[in-house]
């Protein structure tokens, strides 16, 4: 059986091992197609960044203040239900129509609402970011909107077709507090941001993805640019020393 959404095929396919795994989280860092490439075409994966462990005590805390509340936490215009720390979750492989990539999602999400009734669901992630900068908000859009992919349409499950709800809340930290016995305390400001539903927009991005990543020839290096220069001379650097390479995908 396939399910079609505008130029995404999910389907019955069970070659996992063949197909090109994405982390949601891993797709708002996603802005160098050389990097793409190497890292899914030809398995050279880039530096890990650096995530501040006030940051993980922040992650924390709101998991921990969250878990097993009601949603409208969040915002008062969400169902009345309960929110869940999110486990790992897996997506069927989906296959792209336009560039021909098979590909499915596996990761963690921050939290997971479910309504009272069962029937309705969300995926909410914690973000420590400024929420006005639009090129922020596009980009942990198409996180949300995987995982929600993976609540509907899971790798071992039944899905959940009515994930309908799907938001960042954002903690933003204004001052920062050490005490005597090594304890962080902060102040910060709380805003939920809620997003529309468009598959179409995650569809467009996997099939950009795609048109790189099956591509037998890497993409071509703005030199005027200074991120994506950097971002080669990262790369080339990462080739010298995995050596011998074998494509994927």
């Amino acid at each position: 059986m396939t399910i079609k959404l505008n130029h995404t095929v999910i389907t019955e396919d069970t070659d996992y091992d063949n197909c090109v795994k994405f982390s949601p989280s891993e797709l708002p860092f996603v802005n160098c197609p050389y990097l793409l490439w190497l890292s899914k075409r030809m398995g050279i994966k880039p530096p890990i960044g650096v995530f501040p462990a006030v940051f993980r005590k922040i992650d924390g805390a709101a998991k921990e203040f969250f878990e097993g509340k009601s949603p409208k936490l969040f915002d008062k215009k969400l169902f009345d239900g309960k929110i869940y720390v999110g486990g790992k979750i897996q997506s069927k492989i989906f296959r792209d129509t336009l560039s021909g990539l098979r590909y499915w999602f596996s990761g963690i999400p921050d939290f997971i609402i479910v309504s009272d009734c069962k029937k309705r669901h969300g995926v909410i992630d914690d973000k420590c970011a400024d929420p006005s900068n639009s090129r922020f908000l596009e980009s942990y859009f198409l996180q949300v909107c995987a995982y929600r992919w993976c609540l509907m349409f899971p790798r071992f499950d039944k899905g959940h077709q009515n994930v309908d709800t799907l938001g960042i809340h954002v903690t933003e930290p204004s001052s920062l507090i050490k005490n005597q016995d090594g304890l962080i305390s902060y102040k910060a400001k709380e805003k939920f941001i809620p997003f529309a539903i468009n598959d179409k927009i995650l569809e467009d991005k996997m099939s950009d993805f795609g048109k790189i990543i099956r591509s037998d020839y890497p993409p071509e290096v703005n030199t005027a640019d200074n991120e994506a220069l950097w971002n080669f001379v990262k790369a080339e650097s990462l080739v010298k020393k995995k050596g011998d390479v074998s494509f994927i995908g």
